[in-house]
């Protein structure tokens, strides 16, 4: 049995396990009618409340309801980890363990050049960033920058509390393509820094010749459907899900191709459930946009994992490394069925091939990166470089321009 049913018997009415209902909203959403709100509980949970007085008995809510798809219970141990800081000075500083700085020492002692804080979800808050960049900083001498993104509302006060914390770098984009799944306003933070000792004193006659050219982009890509408008907007439920920027976008332009954009909370709620299964890898393309797909199957098939790209195969099978956490096995069978499992380095099965690879596109690679994206991604790389190296004029011309800063 599920956790939602309508039923009338004299008067319509929901039957709500509270149990286990995960407050997701799905059945609010659905309601044509507005008959059914999310109320908060004393006890800080969301549960449907339902107005008899609005519903037209149509029963969607029941049906639409996640928890109610008849989907086998799997019943397997899982493996919890903790980490902590053995030095004590780090530790009393530190309100979750003080691991990342252990890790950000560990990265300069192997030789990087920089450390990088990437929260690819943008769900890193405020004061948290404040903490970590304040740990880190007092740590290494590396530069620190932090990358974020809008999606969930809180980028532009998390970039400020970072670099009153010290940041060295913080990543943005030009105001036509800022915000949404993006990066906070370059020309917004610029001015907000003005006449402080954090101004990077950007040449803002400069970036307004480049984003009056990345608007005629930017309105041509959304007259044409190549920019989806939801990618543009603020959704701060992503706090919740915590689904990368990028990987939002592409999920989108799966469910926009199948004309299922009203499934969009569903193959989100979906998302932590395979992520779950699979051993939770990290959402970092190419395994945030794998994780998504598979979502996305599992919501439109009706079944979950009655489809399953090559890649996820892949994965597990081994092919993409270990899995941070371990995979559920009922699934991984499901998927590959007794199919080998490699468990040693999966590169140690590629014969190298880089110089074979820049023989055969030479004519078309113009440095070290084109040949390694050819033999990363064949299909889409070539494509991309013919179309790099002969340009076509045509209404989907990419605008270049150069700009300098300073």
């Amino acid at each position: 049995m599920g956790i939602l049913h309508w039923s009338k018997g004299g008067a319509c009415m929901l039957n709500i396990d509270k149990k286990r209902c995960t407050g997701c909203g799905t059945c609010e959403n659905v309601c044509s009618q507005n008959a059914i709100r999310m109320v908060e509980s004393d006890r800080g949970f969301l549960y449907p409340a339902f107005d008899e007085s609005l519903c037209i008995e149509c029963g969607l809510c029941e049906k639409k309801c996640p928890l109610n798809v008849d989907t086998p219970v799997l019943e397997y141990k899982q493996r919890v980890y903790g980490a902590w800081s053995k030095d004590k000075k780090i530790l009393k500083a530190s309100s979750s363990g003080g691991v990342f700085v252990n890790l950000a020492k560990e990265v300069e002692k192997m030789g990087a050049d920089s450390i990088c804080i990437k929260d690819m979800a943008g769900v890193l808050l405020p004061n948290a960033a404040y903490e970590l960049v304040t740990r880190i900083k007092e740590s290494v001498k590396l530069p620190l920058e932090l990358h974020t993104h809008c999606t969930g509302g809180v980028a532009e006060m998390t970039v400020m509390r970072a670099i009153e914390a010290g940041v060295d770098i913080v990543d943005t984009a030009l105001s036509p393509l800022s915000g949404g799944t993006s990066q906070p306003c370059t020309e917004a933070l610029e001015y907000v820094l003005q006449g402080t000792k954090y101004d990077p004193e950007l040449n803002l006659d400069y970036l307004k010749q480049a984003c009056d050219k990345l608007t005629v982009v930017k309105d041509r890509f959304l007259a044409n459907g190549g920019l989806n408008p939801k990618a543009l907007t603020t959704n701060p439920n992503i706090l919740k899900y915590q689904v990368p920027g990028g990987m939002l976008s592409n999920l989108m332009s799966q469910l926009k191709g199948q004309g299922a954009m009203d499934k969009y909370e569903e193959v989100l709620n979906e998302i932590p459930r395979v992520r779950k299964d699979l051993g939770y890898p990290p959402l970092v393309t190419p395994l945030s946009q794998m994780v998504g797909t598979q979502a996305v199957m599992n919501v439109i098939s009706g079944e979950r994992y009655k489809m399953c790209p090559a890649e996820i195969k892949d994965y597990l099978k081994g092919k993409y490394g270990a899995a941070p956490a371990p995979v559920n096995e009922e699934i991984r069978k499901k998927i590959i069925g007794d199919a080998p499992v490699i468990t040693y380095r999966p590169a140690d099965d590629i014969a190298p091939e880089f110089e074979a690879m820049k023989e055969k596109y030479k004519d078309i690679v113009k440095s070290d990166e084109d040949v390694l994206s050819c033999a990363l991604f064949e299909n889409v790389a070539v494509k991309f470089l013919e179309a790099r190296n002969n340009p076509k004029k045509d209404e989907d011309e990419v605008v270049e321009f150069d700009v300098v800063i300073g």
